[in-house]
């Protein structure tokens, strides 16, 4: 439950049913903002790796060494969740070799800071997950608690 304003009287449940329409409200203009980022955006690939300084995108479109793209990243649906940002992709044997075709490197050539961090803020929180996970994994197959 969110904090009140000091002076505030709301009854608990009016200030239930208020949150529930903002997240309700969050859900649809989300909805409403992905079909127009599609309109904007009609080229879909998927990120397989993800970092502060460029990605790997698989895509069917081709892609030409050197060719500037703006990219908008969907980091998350709910809340949503976007960063833009151009990229170059990348000659292929640059950096590591990829592994087949389709698969393309784009190191970013503009991002500012805030779409950086936000970037590593979501890889953080994606470790996060899959750490948790992991442990949850491991407490469960051992049939005892683990250790904190």
């Amino acid at each position: 439950m969110r904090d009140l304003p000091p002076g505030s009287r709301l009854p608990g449940p009016v200030l239930d049913f208020l949150q529930d329409m903002d997240r309700k409200l969050d859900a649809i203009l989300g909805h409403l903002l992905r079909q127009s980022l599609w309109r904007d955006f009609p080229e879909e690939g998927l990120v397989t790796e993800l970092s502060g300084a460029g990605l790997t995108l698989e895509s069917a479109a081709p892609l030409p060494d050197g060719d500037r793209l703006d990219i908008l990243l969907l980091l998350e649906e709910y809340p949503l969740r976007t960063v833009c940002l151009q990229a170059t992709v990348l000659a292929r044997g640059a950096g590591a070799p990829l592994p087949r075709p389709g698969i393309f490197s784009l190191a970013y050539d503009c991002a500012g800071e805030e779409d950086r961090e936000t970037i590593i803020r979501f890889l953080f929180q994606q470790e996060r997950r899959l750490l948790r996970r992991r442990k949850q994994a491991e407490e469960g197959g051992s049939g005892r608690p683990g250790r904190t």
